[in-house]
């Protein structure tokens, strides 16, 4: 277990080391903001550790549940951010091609948008998770035997029940 629990935290410790690089680093922002966006990535990897570590039993939920939804928050920021700076990379890269010039503009720009749009995807997975909801859906099939004539299931998923969200 502890092992899996290394590799884990190695693995997101080089997601927040990749985050830094493409966030502060390769837009060439001024050293103060630099030192501000690697505290916050790196506050952001401790707490999702400590929500894994309270998700997992080793830390009490009672008390913490809080840390236990910023980290799975942070979680989520982060996810939306790697696929942002991929994207950005990847724009960025075609740019470098085409008018090596306008790359420095191109990352001073889409890096803060990447940051936005990152959290305002999260903001809006909280509100929508927040207010679960229904969907009827009829199913009509002429070869379902005739004892499944008003048969009625249930679909419950993705609720996040748990430490971060209880009962």
């Amino acid at each position: 277990m502890s092992i899996f629990v290394a590799v884990v935290a190695a693995l997101l410790a080089l997601l927040t080391l990749l985050l830094h690089r493409r966030l502060a680093v390769a837009p060439a922002w001024p050293r103060p903001v630099r030192r501000v966006v690697a505290v916050v990535l790196a506050v952001g990897w401790a707490a999702i550790l400590a929500a894994f570590a309270i998700q997992g039993g080793v830390i009490d939920p009672r008390g913490t549940r809080w840390l236990a939804w910023f980290g799975m928050t942070w979680l989520a920021v982060a996810w939306y951010l790697l696929l942002g700076v991929l994207t950005l990379g990847i724009l960025s890269l075609a740019t470098r091609l085409v008018r090596p010039a306008a790359r420095s503009g191109l990352l001073r720009i889409g890096t803060p948008l990447v940051a936005v749009a990152a959290l305002c995807t999260t903001a809006y997975g909280l509100h929508e998770a927040a207010e679960p909801s229904v969907t009827p859906v009829t199913v009509t099939d002429r070869d379902l035997p005739a004892e499944f004539d008003g048969l009625r299931v249930a679909l419950v998923t993705d609720l996040h029940v748990g430490p971060v969200r209880d009962a």
